[in-house]
C-alpha cells in the first residue's frame, strides 16, 4: 500500500463518528423472596444442616438391617510328613469353615430401631430450626442493607446542604453580618453528619457482604437492587392461644420430643442387654479325611454384669430428657408469644413513625433551612433540626426494619411459609 492510501485511509476513519458506548442495563431487582427463597435452596449452611440429617437418616437406615454374619474358614492339626508317610492335604490337614449369626431375640433390635428413628426424627426437626434462623438472617441481612441504603441517601443529602451553609456563613462572617462562633457550630454539625455517613455505608457495606456470602456468592449485593418494603400485617388472634397451639411444632419442642423417645428406646435397649444374646453358628468340618457338618450356639454368661450401669445411665439420660421437653414447651409458648406481640407492637409504631416523627421533623428541618437562607442569624435552631431529622430518619428506618422481620418472625413461628 502506497502512502497516500495509507494517509487516506487513516482520515477516513478519523472522519466516522464513534458510536456511543452503550450504558450499562440496570442490575435485575433483588426482592426479599428471592433473598428467602436463595438462603433455603443454595446456601451453604441450609447444605450443611441438610447433611447432618442425611447422616441421621443413614444411621435410622442401618439400624433397621439384622447384624451381618461372621465367617470363617481355618485350618487345624497341620502334621508334617515323613519318607516314610508322605504328607498327604486330605488326611494330614483339617479344615473347618463357620458361620456365625447373632440374634436380637430379646427386644435389642426393636430398640435400637427405635431410638435411631427417633434420632433421625429429632435431627430433621433440628435442621427445620437451622433452616427458619438461616431465614431469619437473611432477612434482617437484606433489611440491614436496604436501611443501610436509605439512610446513606439521607445522610449524604444532610451533609450536602450543611456543607452549602457552611460557604454560606463564611461569606456573612467575612462581610461582618454573623459571628465567627456561629460558623464553627455549622462546621462541626457538617463534621458530625460527615462521620455518621461514614459509619452508615461501612454498616451497609458490612450488610451486603455477609448477605452475598450467606446466600454462596463471592461479591457483596448491590444496595441499589433491593426493594422497598411494607411490613405485612401480624397475625389476628390472642398471642397466648395462637403460642399454646404453636407451641407443640416448633422444631427445639420436635426435637425434645424426639429425644425423649430415643431416651425411652435406649432405656429398653439396656434392659434388653441384661439377657444374653445368642449366636447361632453352622459350618463344614473335614478331620481325617472325613466331612463333618458343624452347628452350636453361643450365649454370653451375666455372671459379673447385668448392665445395671448401663440401666442406670439410660434412666438418668430418660429423666434428663423429660425436663429437657418441659423446659422447651414452655420456652416456646413464651417465645411464640412474645414474637407475635412484638409485630403487632412494631407494624403499630412504624405505621405512625413515618407520619408523626418523620413528618414533623422533615418539617422543622425545612424552616429552619428556610429561615437560614432568608439571613436569620440564629444557627442553633438550624444545628438542632438537622440533628433530630437525622434522628428520626434513622429511628424510621429502624421501626421499618423492626416492623418486618418481626411479623416473618411470628409467620415462622406459626408454621406459616414464608418462602414463596
Amino acid at each position: 500500500m502506497s502512502r497516500l492510501a495509507r494517509i487516506l485511509l487513516v482520515a477516513a476513519s478519523a472522519s466516522v463518528p464513534l458510536r456511543a458506548a452503550e450504558p450499562p442495563s440496570p442490575p435485575p431487582p433483588l426482592s426479599l423472596s428471592d433473598v428467602l427463597r436463595g438462603a433455603a435452596e443454595r446456601a451453604p449452611l441450609a447444605a450443611e444442616a441438610e447433611a447432618r440429617r442425611a447422616v441421621a437418616e443413614a444411621d435410622a437406615a442401618k439400624a433397621r438391617r439384622l447384624p451381618n454374619p461372621e465367617a470363617s474358614l481355618r485350618v487345624e492339626n497341620w502334621r508334617r510328613g515323613s519318607e516314610a508317610r508322605p504328607f498327604d492335604a486330605g488326611t494330614d490337614l483339617d479344615v473347618v469353615a463357620e458361620l456365625a449369626q447373632p440374634l436380637p431375640v430379646f427386644g435389642s433390635w426393636s430398640a435400637r430401631k427405635g431410638e435411631t428413628a427417633a434420632l433421625a426424627r429429632a435431627a430433621g426437626a433440628v435442621a427445620r430450626g437451622e433452616r427458619e434462623a438461616l431465614l431469619l438472617e437473611a432477612a434482617r441481612l437484606y433489611l440491614a442493607v436496604l436501611r443501610g441504603r436509605d439512610l446513606v441517601t439521607a445522610l449524604a443529602e444532610s451533609r450536602d446542604v450543611l456543607g452549602t451553609m457552611v460557604a454560606t456563613m463564611e461569606k456573612r462572617v467575612a462581610e461582618g453580618w454573623s459571628a465567627e462562633g456561629d460558623l464553627l457550630k455549622l462546621r462541626a454539625e457538617r463534621e458530625r453528619a460527615e462521620t455518621l455517613l461514614s459509619r452508615a455505608t461501612l454498616e451497609r457495606d458490612e450488610a451486603a457482604g455477609r448477605l452475598a456470602a450467606l446466600l454462596g456468592e463471592e461479591t457483596p449485593v448491590d444496595p441499589a437492587r433491593l426493594s422497598r418494603l411494607a411490613p405485612a400485617p401480624p397475625p389476628d388472634g390472642a398471642p397466648e392461644a395462637l403460642a399454646r397451639e404453636a407451641a407443640a411444632a416448633r422444631p427445639a419442642v420436635v426435637e425434645a420430643r424426639e429425644a425423649l423417645e430415643a431416651a425411652r428406646a435406649a432405656l429398653r435397649l439396656e434392659k434388653a442387654l441384661r439377657a444374653p444374646e445368642p449366636s447361632l453358628s453352622a459350618g463344614y468340618k473335614r478331620t481325617g479325611g472325613l466331612d463333618t457338618a458343624l452347628a452350636g450356639i453361643a450365649l454370653p454368661l451375666p455372671l459379673f454384669d447385668a448392665n445395671g450401669a448401663g440401666i442406670a445411665r439410660a434412666s438418668a439420660r430418660l429423666r434428663g430428657a423429660e425436663a429437657r421437653l418441659r423446659a422447651a414447651e414452655l420456652e416456646a409458648a413464651a417465645d411464640v408469644a412474645a414474637r407475635l406481640r412484638a409485630a403487632r407492637a412494631y407494624a403499630e409504631r412504624a405505621a405512625r413513625a413515618e407520619t408523626e416523627l418523620l413528618a414533623a421533623a422533615l418539617g422543622a428541618r425545612s424552616a429552619a433551612r428556610a429561615a437560614f437562607r432568608e439571613g436569620a442569624s440564629e444557627v442553633l435552631p438550624l444545628v438542632d433540626a438537622e440533628r433530630v431529622t437525622a434522628e428520626a430518619v434513622r429511628e424510621t428506618l429502624d421501626l421499618t426494619v423492626d416492623a418486618v422481620l418481626s411479623s416473618l418472625a411470628a409467620r415462622l413461628a406459626l408454621g406459616q411459609e414464608v418462602v414463596p
